[in-house]
């Protein structure tokens, strides 16, 4: 059955009703266990003022991809915790699978699966989890069936699931199919990030209603992207020559083979052909060591004094303040260029994942997104960096128009707030 959008407080009633079923099975007493019964059978309003949960704390279960240090994933993942912190600033936001590190990035206050059985409703936060990548697909169906899919599973039995900003699709694992589409349809919010995702869903046999709202990131404020990076160590981006423009140059991590290959190229293209200082950018930190992409780009000995490498220190914070000093950023990924049009500032896309021409489609930014899968794509960026530099401007007007400022955080606080907050 399809559903709509809850009212201010049927989110928080249905966290009621399952904290109340929960309390009913798990309660052994017969003479206590009577009065219960007695209790669930109430009108769900009287049932909604008996609980009084305004006054409790409600523990949330988030749950992203946060299994290492990456900056997309934890900044999703942070934006949502203190977004349910503002909705109800009596709930407990616990991260059932986080490690220490990332539970103090996110800023929330419980992590573990013995922590994750006092949940009441799960929230799984922004991210493209549920969408397998063009290789290495068995190895990623393992992976995601048991980071997300078997806690997903176990949640859904248990407690009100709420699906706010993911990416869905391609998935090609039957039973990871499966489980998706009895996810979905059980939730009682369930919001994906764009109109590919709702159709893979769709495809799959999902009746109910969808509803599409960009990535999370997207719908942040500028005080929220911007939280906390005041004082941040900016003083590498001091260049000899202070009046050349500054271009970030960002790749994952653990780049390799042709994606690796594609950054060097620019890299060498950069420092050849323009006179820009340049920052060689990643946003993620090895399991193992602590190399990065740009420590097998060699750099001329005359260009060192406007080639600068960073490393990521793991805190998205210190990403953003550098994203946000810059003049342009080149990027192969998702979330470096959509807190960098979140900034209404400009950026150029090399696409390594389905994921981020969708997002530039979405956003009407498609001609700063340019494809190495085109002949002579390298000349391309060039030029688009060349006209940037001689005025061209990235036109963020249908961005702004659409991004929809604050939603997630409106939808989090209808949901979960407490009646009459």
């Amino acid at each position: 059955m399809a559903r709509g959008p809850a009212d201010k407080s049927t989110g928080r009633r249905c966290v009621a009703l399952h904290r109340l079923r929960s309390q009913n099975i798990e309660r052994r007493n017969p003479e206590r266990a009577f009065w219960n019964s007695r209790f669930s059978n109430l009108p769900p309003a009287a049932r909604w003022q008996t609980a009084d949960l305004g006054d409790c704390t409600l523990n949330v279960l988030l749950h992203g991809s946060y299994f290492g240090l990456n900056f997309g994933d934890t900044l999703l993942c942070r934006l949502f915790s203190d977004w349910i912190h503002a909705a109800d600033a009596n709930s407990r936001v616990i991260l059932p699978r986080a490690d220490a590190r990332n539970l103090k990035l996110i800023g929330s206050d419980e992590r573990g699966l013995l922590a994750a059985r006092k949940g009441e409703a799960l929230v799984l936060c922004g991210g493209g989890y549920f969408g397998e990548p063009k290789s290495g697909i068995t190895r990623w169906t393992a992976r995601a069936y048991t980071r997300h899919m078997l806690l997903a599973n176990w949640a859904a039995e248990r407690m009100p699931v709420y699906i706010f900003g993911t990416g869905v699709g391609p998935v090609t694992n039957p039973r990871m199919r499966r489980d998706l589409i009895a996810l979905f349809q059980r939730a009682e919010v369930a919001v994906v990030r764009d109109q590919e995702s709702a159709n893979f869903l769709k495809e799959w046999g999902v009746t109910r209603d969808l509803q599409i709202s960009p990535d999370a990131v997207v719908t942040a404020t500028e005080s929220d992207l911007k939280k906390d990076i005041e004082g941040k160590d900016l003083s590498m981006l001091r260049f000899a020559n202070s009046e050349a423009k500054t271009v970030a140059v960002h790749t994952e991590v653990h780049a390799s083979g042709r994606d690796l290959d594609i950054a060097k190229d620019m890299v060498a293209r950069l420092i050849a052909e323009t006179n820009h200082n340049i920052v060689l950018v990643t946003d993620g930190r090895r399991t193992f060591g602590d190399s990065a992409w740009h420590d097998q780009v060699n750099v001329p000995e005359e260009a060192k004094k406007r080639v600068v490498k960073l490393k990521y220190d793991g805190d998205p914070q210190s990403l953003i303040a550098v994203l946000n000093a810059v003049d342009i950023v080149i990027t192969t990924k998702l979330h470096v260029g959509i807190v960098r049009c979140a900034l209404n500032k400009p950026v150029i896309s090399i696409p390594r994942h389905a994921k981020t021409p969708r997002f530039y489609r979405q956003m009407q930014l498609e001609d700063w997104c340019l494809s190495t899968n085109e002949e002579g794509w390298q000349q391309k960026v060039l030029t688009r960096l060349a006209d940037w530099n001689a005025g061209l401007e990235a036109d963020f007007t249908h961005f702004n128009a659409v991004r929809s400022v604050g939603y997630y955080r409106d939808r989090l606080k209808a949901n979960l707030a407490p009646a009459g907050a």
